[in-house]
C-alpha cells in the first residue's frame, strides 16, 4: 500500500460516523403500510393491462382511425430528406394535381397552420377561395429565403398568407424573422389578421429565445402538433400514396418515428 493510500484511510477514519434518523423511515411506514408486505408481493401478482386496450388508446391519440392516416404508411426507407427537400416537397404535393385537389391539400395547410398557431379559421368559413399558390426557398430582400410561402386568394381580394420558417436542427439567425415578416407586410392583398408566421421545429425550446423575443409576431410550434393537425384537416379524398409516404418520412425526419 503506497504512502498516499494509507493517508487516504487515515483521513476516512478520521471522519465522524453519520448519525442516524429513524424519523424518514417511520413517516414512510405510516404512509405505505407495512413495508414487507410490499416487497413480498411479486410484480407478477399485478393485473397486467390487455396490450390491445394500449394500442387502442394510442390510436386514438393519434387519429388512427381516420381513412389513410399517414401514420399507417412505411416512410422512405432509401434516403434521409434534409430541409429543401421537405420545404420543396411540401410545395410540390400541394400545387400537383388538379385544381380541386390543390385546393383541398392548400387550404388544409393553411388551416393547420392558423389551428397551431392559435388563429381563428372563421376566415375559410364561408368563403370562396379564388386561387391557391406555394412556394419554397422564395428569396427575399437580403438575400435571405422563405421556406414555405402558401396564400389562399379570396373572393373579396384578400389573402390569407402563411410563412413557415422550417427547422430541423440547425438554430435561428438573428435577422431572418424581422425579413420575412417585411416581405409578408409588402405582398399585395395580405392583412395582419390574415397572416400567420409559424416557425416548426422539433423542439421549438431549442431554439435561440434571444431571436424569439425580438419576433413577438412569430409562433413557434412543434413539428408534432402541426403534422397531427394536417393529418385532421385533409380531406381524405385529396390525399394519395405518394403525399401520405412523404409526410410518414417528415415524421421519421423530425422524431425517428
Amino acid at each position: 500500500m503506497s504512502g498516499r493510500e494509507v493517508l487516504k484511510l487515515e483521513a476516512l477514519a478520521t471522519r465522524p460516523v453519520p448519525a442516524y434518523d429513524l424519523a424518514p423511515l417511520l413517516r414512510a411506514h405510516r404512509l405505505f403500510g407495512n413495508n414487507r408486505r410490499i416487497i413480498a408481493s411479486p410484480l407478477n401478482d399485478r393485473s397486467i393491462q390487455p396490450w390491445g386496450e394500449g394500442l387502442a388508446a394510442m390510436r386514438r391519440v393519434f387519429g388512427l382511425e381516420r381513412e389513410g392516416h399517414c401514420l399507417t404508411t412505411e416512410p422512405h426507407r432509401w434516403a434521409w430528406f434534409h430541409e429543401p427537400q421537405i420545404t420543396g416537397g411540401f410545395v410540390h404535393f400541394l400545387t400537383e394535381g388538379s385544381r380541386l385537389c390543390s385546393l383541398g391539400r392548400t387550404t388544409a395547410f393553411v388551416s393547420a397552420a392558423l389551428h397551431v398557431a392559435g388563429r381563428t379559421s372563421n376566415a375559410l368559413v364561408g368563403r370562396r377561395i379564388l386561387d391557391v399558390s406555394a412556394a419554397a426557398e422564395l428569396q427575399v430582400d437580403g438575400g435571405t429565403r422563405i421556406d414555405i410561402l402558401v396564400e389562399l386568394e379570396l373572393d373579396d381580394e384578400s389573402m390569407i398568407g402563411v410563412i413557415v420558417e422550417a427547422k430541423f436542427g440547425a438554430d435561428l439567425s438573428p435577422t431572418q424573422l424581422a425579413c420575412y415578416r417585411r416581405h409578408a407586410l409588402k405582398r399585395a392583398g395580405w392583412r395582419v389578421d390574415q397572416t400567420v408566421l409559424l416557425i416548426l421545429a422539433p423542439e421549438p425550446a431549442r431554439l435561440k429565445q434571444s431571436v424569439l423575443d425580438r419576433n413577438p409576431d412569430w409562433s413557434v410550434q412543434s413539428w408534432w402538433r402541426f403534422l397531427h393537425r394536417l393529418e385532421h384537416d385533409l380531406p381524405p379524398e385529396h390525399d394519395c400514396e405518394d403525399y401520405r409516404r412523404f409526410r410518414r418520412t417528415v415524421w421519421e425526419g423530425a422524431y425517428g418515428a
